[in-house]
């Protein structure tokens, strides 16, 4: 569960992009991408605040 939490929305996208998975769905099409930023987001504030 921890690896789908992390790099869920990397494998979402991929798959979207790849085999045109939910392409046509505007809930996904910017939903995934959001929730990517906000996993890049909470991980550089990780990588930076917690010291």
């Amino acid at each position: 569960m921890f690896s789908a939490l992390i790099g869920g929305s990397i494998g979402a996208l991929s798959a979207m992009q790849l085999c045109r998975h939910k392409t046509k769905h505007l809930k996904f099409t910017i939903g995934v991408p959001l929730i990517l930023l906000c996993q890049i987001i909470a991980v550089l504030y990780l990588l930076y605040h917690a010291q």
